[in-house]
């Protein structure tokens, strides 16, 4: 056997144990970006969701607010359960100014099994929340 030969050989044994982490390296990166890219999206729609919430013509109107969210991230087709709104939340005790608290919830499916096995439920959840005061 001559050293052409051996060096091919030696060749193809290496990248045969490379390529498995090559690939699940760009999946990764892959699915962070799409868990983060839905992190930016729920952040987004929950800061909107607050400032529409403390304008007055939205005034205690959860549906409104809700419907809002939604919008600003369509998607990720958010429910009404994916949405909490509080109302009247004192930033500081004894505060006359009154604020609302917007929080959006979201699971985001895992689309590469490798990946999705470090997740419980092939879900990584994303959280957002904003709160503004209002202004009435």
């Amino acid at each position: 056997m001559n050293i052409a030969k051996q060096k091919r050989g030696q060749s193809m044994v290496e990248f045969a144990v490379v390529i498995p982490l090559l690939l699940l390296l760009i999946l990764a990166i892959f699915e962070f970006g799409r868990i983060y890219n839905a992190q930016i999206e729920v952040t987004q729609a929950a800061r909107e969701g607050a400032r529409a919430g403390v304008l007055e013509i939205y005034k205690n109107n959860d549906a409104a607010v809700k419907t809002k969210v939604k919008a600003l991230a369509p998607s990720l087709n958010l429910t009404d359960a994916e949405i909490e709104i509080i109302w009247n939340v004192a930033a500081v005790s004894g505060d006359t100014n009154q604020s609302i608290k917007v929080t959006v919830a979201h699971d985001v499916p895992l689309i590469t099994p490798v990946i999705g096995a470090f997740f419980p439920g092939s879900k990584a959840r994303v959280v957002g929340t904003a709160q503004m005061r209002k202004e009435y």
